[in-house]
């Protein structure tokens, strides 16, 4: 077809068309920009939410360790109590595990009457014993020899009476071993 039209008016046909298509584009945009706006308001009122419980959580978390603050310096008192006594019963000897070994060395026909406990790994340890014979006197002293926990035994003096033989043993204990 065969446009015979002046060409002012060609331009505004032009211009027409050009500017129906930028109001559809900016029609666009606007739509656009009020979804996106619409979308980024709606994120920001959720943050705020989430910020709301998030500050409301941390007070209540921070009122239940405040209010637990006094049983924590309980539990600490409590656990420097109990790392104390361990450290004592850990360097303390144990004299029952002393009498334990001293039950099972005990040959037939001899019996402990005292024994000197000194309070120190390090020290020997006397011991008062009786017995039958001279013989078992000698057991007795072999059988504490052979513990793996003694370094030595020393017989200091064996006397006979009319109840038997008396004996007096020194004990001494490997380095930790009375522990």
């Amino acid at each position: 077809m065969i446009n015979l039209l002046p060409s002012a008016r060609k331009d505004e046909i032009r211009f027409a068309k050009l500017n129906r298509i930028v109001l559809r584009y900016l029609r666009l945009v606007l739509l656009l920009i009020v979804v996106i706006g619409g979308i980024l308001g709606g994120t920001i009122y959720y943050l705020g939410v989430l910020n709301t419980h998030a500050t409301a959580d941390i007070a209540a978390k921070n009122l239940e360790i405040s209010a637990g603050a006094p049983f924590i310096k309980q539990a600490k008192d409590v656990s420097d109590r109990l790392l104390a006594i361990k450290t004592i019963q850990s360097s303390q000897t144990r004299f029952s595990s002393l009498l334990d070994d001293l039950a099972k060395m005990l040959p037939q026909g001899v019996a402990i009457d005292t024994i000197t406990l000194t309070g120190d790994d390090t020290k020997p340890v006397r011991v008062a014993v009786s017995g039958n014979t001279y013989n078992s006197m000698l057991a007795f002293r072999d059988a504490v020899a052979k513990s793996s926990r003694i370094s030595g035994v020393d017989l200091e003096s064996i006397s006979q009476d009319v109840a038997g033989f008396h004996a007096g043993v020194v004990i001494g204990f490997k380095k930790g071993q009375a522990r």
